[in-house]
Order: structure tokens, then sequence, then C-alpha cells
């Protein structure tokens, strides 16, 4: 009796912490509320989004219409609604059109045509400096670059970690996996339970259909060598308050996976698995995960090519991020 009632109690006290976090999530997230803070995510979601296009070896026609017609819409609300056009962010996307402009690999049709005379219309008296604090388009790199940067002091490895779309051909060593998930288990974890646990997949077939369900690797699906889904044990959540867990777990493991892979000389892109319950059970049916595992993120893996492009992707100014509290 003591022991059903102590799993009614469990369960009221979980039921009571999900609707807290709801409660939060309906109150400030973007999703049912609008303003500027909404907007400006809006804004660098689309903005990236381009970047990401214009990082790929060949765009396709028509490339990143839409995107930019929506992108100069968000930042006339964002002007018109009185949002501040000093913020990094919005800087940035300014940056983003005109790199769009200035690419060289917008393929010529009439939309096009008319977008970029529409562009640089929009951009007159708009910041697009070049300056590195609000940067945004597409920065090209070697293959030297990142070896160098693997290989030092971690300021100089952190400050060029970049997500890599463009990745050169051949077999990456499962040695070298390995050796980066080994480096990512010194990662802190709750209680030190080591919730993480990491799936790697080879095969073409295998990593096709879980990208088909993902949708998030167009332009370069053919490229990955190596795929890896990070996921959390919730059988090492041993309360209410544990609810998170694997996902605070994961996302720490995951960032120390990403320098790990760095540091072994590959390229690597982290992909979200922010996704409805119909897609996780047809991701679980395909890549095999465990039912009490929770995918938490994805890595595309791949060889790093001689050259390659990848996204500016501007980070917010730091007193935006960071408060100092007496």
């Amino acid at each position: 009796m003591k022991r059903f009632m102590r799993g009614i109690k469990c369960r009221l006290r979980l039921t009571r912490c999900y609707l807290y976090d709801l409660a939060r999530f309906k109150r400030h997230s973007g999703l049912l509320n609008s303003c500027h803070d909404r907007v400006l995510a809006d804004i660098t979601t689309t903005y990236h989004i381009i970047e990401k296009g214009l990082s790929f070896k060949d765009c396709r026609p028509g490339f990143g219409v839409k995107k930019v017609t929506k992108l100069m819409n968000l930042l006339t609300e964002f002007e018109r609604t009185g949002g501040d056009t000093s913020r990094s962010q919005y800087k940035a996307a300014c940056n983003v059109l005109k790199a769009y402009v200035g690419s060289g690999q917008i393929q010529s049709s009439d939309d096009t045509q008319l977008l970029v005379a529409d562009i640089k219309s929009f951009l007159e008296g708009k910041p697009t400096d070049n300056c590195r604090f609000f940067a945004g388009g597409v920065r090209i790199l070697s293959k030297t670059d990142c070896i160098e940067a693997s290989r030092g002091d971690f300021r100089k490895l952190s400050q060029n970690r970049y997500s890599i779309r463009t990745f050169a051909g051949g077999n990456v060593p499962m040695s070298k996996i390995y050796d980066a998930v080994e480096m990512a288990q010194k990662s802190p974890s709750t209680c030190n339970r080591q919730t993480s646990r990491v799936y790697v997949y080879s095969k073409k077939n295998t990593i096709n259909e879980i990208l088909a369900i993902h949708k998030g690797t167009r332009g370069f699906t053919e490229q990955i060598d190596k795929f890896i889904l990070v996921a959390g044990d919730q059988k090492c959540c041993l309360g209410v308050g544990d609810r998170n867990q694997v996902y605070v777990d994961c996302g720490i493991f995951a960032m120390s996976l990403l320098y790990g892979l760095q540091y072994n000389r590959l390229g690597a892109c982290i992909l979200h698995w922010n996704v409805t319950p119909k897609k996780d059970l047809q991701l679980r049916k395909v890549a095999g995960v465990a039912d009490n595992h929770t995918v938490v993120c994805m890595i595309a893996v791949g060889r790093l090519a001689e050259e390659f492009k990848v996204p500016v992707s501007q980070r917010r100014n730091l007193k935006s991020i960071c408060f100092a509290m007496d």
C-alpha cells in the first residue's frame, strides 16, 4: 500500500512539474507571443538559412528567393514596431542580404533579378559594415586553417569551430570517431550518472533514411560519411527534478564531442532534433534507437575538403547574454 501511494504521489508531482514547464513555455516562448525578441529570433533563423545556402558549393536556380523576401519583411516589421536597429542580429541580417547580392552564385532568373534590385533598394542607408561584430554571410576556410586551429590553445579551437557542410569524399575511420567520443566522456553530468549514449551510422541507406525524416541536410546529404545520434538514457533519471536532465547532460556531451571531432581533424555539423512525437517514432523505427533513449541531437561527419565555405553565424553581443549580478 505504501509503495502504491508513493507511486501516486510521484505521478502527481511529475504532472505538476510538467504543468509548470508548460505554463512558462506558453508565457514566454515566441510560439504564442509577439515581441521584438521573438521577431529577432525569427530574423536570426531566417538569415542563417540563407547563410547555409550560400556556403554550399553550388546554389540551385532561384535559391533563397522566398527566404530573402521573408527576411526583408521581418526586418521591415522590426523597424516599423520600433525595434532597436543597433542590435547585432539586425545588423548581421543586413550583411547577409549584402552577401547574397554579392555572392556571384545566384543563378540569374527574372525572379532573382527583381529580388536583387529590391535588396539593393532595401539596404540603402542600412548598416552593412563588415566589422567582425556584425558580420554575416559566409567565410572561406581551408583544411590547413582547421588543422592549425584544432591543435592549439582552447581559445583558438573554440573560436574557429564552424558547422561544416562541405566534405571531401572518402571514409572517416571509426577510430577517430571512438577517440572523439572518448574525449567527450570527460564531460560533466548530473551526479556523474553519465546519461549520454552515442549511435554511429556508416551505411548510406540508413543515413539517408534518417535524413529523409530530419530534412535538414539538403544540399550536402550525399557528402556525409558518418552520422551520429546523441541520446540520453532516461533510466538514469531518478526523480521528478530530473525530467530535463538528459537534455542538459547530452548538450554538454555533444559540445565536447564536436571539439573532439575537430581535434581529430574532421568536419562536423550538428543538427537539432526538435520534432513532433510522430517524427520521433519514425526515427526510432529506422535508426534502431532504444525506447529508453531520448534523442537530443545529431551530428553529420565527413573528411575536411581542401577549401570550403562556412556560414559566419554571427553571435550576439556579449552584454546581451551575460549579466553581472550583485
